[in-house]
């Protein structure tokens, strides 16, 4: 659209929204002692900095999803997965981890 003035002729701008947080699923698995899925193993995801992304469960072949912040920084774990715990940097599309976390020690 094209506006008249005394100061020439001007073109409106459309008001651009706030920016989302754009997310993206991330997939993976969780196995036992055994190296066999594990299910129904709560997995949890934090950015970077420390705060909570979420938490999915596991279903019965071991494999978890979840929406992730992207083009972030993530950790992926398990309530024992301290010492394997994953972090990884997102982009703009889902993605699957390439390990799988452990279930217990």
């Amino acid at each position: 659209m094209l506006f008249r003035s005394r100061f020439g002729s001007t073109r409106a701008v459309p008001v651009e929204e706030p920016k989302r947080l754009e997310s993206v699923q991330l997939e993976g698995c969780v196995v036992d002692r055994q190296w066999l899925s594990a299910a129904g193993v709560a997995v949890h995801v934090v950015l970077a900095d420390g705060r909570a992304v979420g938490t999915a469960y596991t279903n019965a072949r071991g494999v978890f999803a979840l929406k992730v912040p992207a083009r972030s920084a993530v950790v992926v774990s398990t309530d024992w997965a301290a010492p394997g715990a994953l972090m990884l940097n997102t982009g703009s599309q889902a993605m699957s981890v390439a390990a799988c976390l452990p279930a217990n020690p």
